[in-house]
């Protein structure tokens, strides 16, 4: 295939010769193939973009479900593996992902008797339980904050 593009006063022509066929095609056409070819581009970069956030979303609540379960085994293993779900959750902007880390990490601190530590991630993810507007969610994080206040000692 050969081809040649000519520029006359701002307006492409665009030649072009293959297999005995001849197109031409002007500087419009050219604009429109090059949008055309740009946007269906973009639509499937968006489409993986979006499946690969998807999928990042279910490694999220594989890792916070691990994390739970190991809570009471091996907190340490638990806290690590929390922290890389709120790690990549936060990465891609997921926040029941952040929220359940959140939660998760704050458990484990209350567990090791560490209860300033869990106090700032049961706020955090108060917060985050908040802004998703899940009645349940926030209920939770109450919970949370209620038991830890009380195995703390201050009722107040």
């Amino acid at each position: 295939m050969n081809f040649k593009l000519e520029s006359l006063n701002n307006f492409f022509l665009l030649t072009l010769h293959s297999k005995g066929y001849l197109f031409k095609l002007g500087g419009i056409c050219i604009l429109m193939i090059s949008y055309v070819s740009l946007s269906a581009q973009f639509q499937s970069n968006s489409k993986r973009q979006n499946q690969r956030n998807i999928d990042l979303q279910f490694e999220v609540d594989r890792l916070n479900d691990l994390a739970w379960d190991l809570r009471n085994v091996s907190p340490d293993s638990s806290m690590i593996t929390a922290r890389l779900a709120y790690t990549i959750a936060n990465t891609i902007d997921y926040s029941k992902g952040i929220a359940h880390s959140l939660s998760t990490i704050g458990l484990n601190w209350k567990n090791m008797g560490e209860f300033d530590s869990s106090l700032v991630y049961f706020l955090q993810n108060l917060a985050v339980r908040e802004e998703i507007g899940d009645e349940i969610l926030i209920a939770s994080a109450y919970n949370n904050l209620g038991q830890l206040y009380k195995e703390k000692g201050n009722m107040q």
